[in-house]
C-alpha cells in the first residue's frame, strides 16, 4: 500500500517536473536540477519500501511509511510553492542575496528543504528500524499478485539459493 502510493506520488512529480523544465530552461539548470531528484530519488524510495521485507526478512509498518510520505508531500509543497512563483516572476532561485520583498518566499523555500532533509533521515531511521524490530515476513509477503521467481525463496534469501547454477 505504501509502495503504490510513492508510485502515485512520483507520477505526479515527474508531471510537476515537467512543467518546472519549461519554467527553468532558459536558465539551463533543468537538466541536473529536476531529472536527479524527481526520477532517481523517488522511484529509488519507491523501491526500498517495495523490497525491504525481501532484503532484511522483515517490513516496516504501514503507518511509518504513510508518515514519511505525508512529511514528504508537505516539504515538498512547502519548497516547490514558492520555487514555481520565484520562477514565474523571473527571480532566481538558489543565491545567498534575498530579493527584498521576496525574502520570505526564500526562508519558506529553505523551511521545505530542512523538511525534505528531515524526511531522508526519518527514512534512514525508519530502515533501520525495521531490520532490527520490524515485523518478520515469510517468502512472499504480498500475496498473490507477486509472482516471480524471486517470491518463492524465503525472506531474506539464503546466501545459496539453488543447489546448481542456472544455465542460460
Amino acid at each position: 500500500m505504501v509502495t503504490m502510493f510513492w508510485a502515485k506520488l512520483f507520477v505526479i512529480l515527474f508531471a510537476l517536473s515537467q512543467l518546472a523544465h519549461s519554467l527553468l530552461t532558459p536558465l539551463n539548470i533543468d537538466i541536473p536540477v529536476l531529472h536527479v531528484y524527481s526520477v532517481a530519488v523517488f522511484g529509488g524510495v519507491m523501491g526500498l519500501y517495495y523490497w525491504i521485507g525481501k532484503m532484511t526478512g522483515r517490513i516496516a509498518p504501514e503507518w511509518a511509511g504513510f508518515l514519511h510520505i505525508w512529511l514528504t508531500i508537505a516539504s515538498l509543497l512547502v519548497f516547490l510553492v514558492p520555487f514555481y512563483m520565484l520562477t514565474i516572476l523571473n527571480l532566481p532561485v538558489n543565491t545567498m542575496d534575498y530579493v527584498g520583498d521576496y525574502a520570505i518566499l526564500y526562508k519558506w523555500m529553505t523551511l521545505g528543504r530542512y523538511g525534505l532533509l528531515l524526511s531522508c533521515g526519518y527514512c534512514f531511521m525508519l530502515m533501520v528500524w525495521t531490520m532490527i524490530y520490524g515485523e518478520k515476513v515469510d517468502a512472499n509477503y504480498w500475496g498473490r499478485s507477486a509472482q516471480g521467481l524471486e517470491w518463492t525463496v524465503g525472506s531474506p534469501p539464503p546466501a545459496v539459493t539453488f543447489e546448481r547454477q542456472p544455465t542460460l
